[in-house]
């Protein structure tokens, strides 16, 4: 279920960013009559490397939850070892 959501708000986000559609409401017109073919596009050139530093693929946070985790507690651990040098 949640790559069906990545999926759509990929698509929907595409479509805004791209100016196809001026609001969410008119992206979602879209979608509804757009072909298989179009919508597969957009995913799969969402995906490539020179796209992700694009302002739709930044927006969502694909990570799980352990990954989110670990990368916060990595963090702190930065912090505190960057005090206990200032510290020293």
């Amino acid at each position: 279920m949640k790559e069906d959501y990545d999926v759509f708000d990929c698509i929907l986000e595409y479509l805004v960013t791209e100016g196809y559609a001026d609001t969410n409401e008119s992206a979602l017109v879209i979608m509804a009559n757009m072909s298989e073919e179009w919508r597969q596009s957009i995913v799969e050139a969402d995906e490539r490397p020179e796209n992700i530093n694009s302002p739709a693929h930044q927006s969502r946070d694909t990570r799980s939850d352990r990954q989110k985790r670990m990368a916060e507690f990595g963090s702190a651990r930065l912090r505190s070892a960057g005090q206990m040098v200032k510290g020293a």
